[in-house]
């Protein structure tokens, strides 16, 4: 993700190699999600993210125990309520687990 947010800027995107290797991934959450207890997990991505990839996102999610759902939503990273589409996946999801 380092690298990713590094690449996204003209000023920084020659710096993304040698300041990604400064960031410390000891916990780095591919490595830990497999160790979580089996609870629900609940993954939101889209493609209008301009902090997380898509990819990382669904990565995470292949390598989850189940119970687990990933959804596509239609906002960027900052804007997760802003539109009421993503709050009925939201509450969807809530309620479901409730249930």
């Amino acid at each position: 993700i380092t690298q990713h947010a590094l690449a996204g800027s003209w000023l920084t995107w020659a710096f993304q190699w040698p300041l990604s290797l400064t960031i410390n991934n000891d916990y780095r959450p591919l490595d830990y999600v497999q160790k979580l207890p089996q609870i629900p997990l609940l993954y939101l991505y889209s493609e209008a993210d301009e902090v997380i990839p898509p990819a990382q996102v669904k990565a995470l999610y292949e390598n989850s125990k189940q119970p687990k759902f990933i959804a596509k939503l239609d906002s960027s990273h900052s804007e997760l309520f802003s539109s009421q589409t993503n709050r009925q996946i939201m509450l969807k999801y809530l309620n479901d687990w409730l249930e």
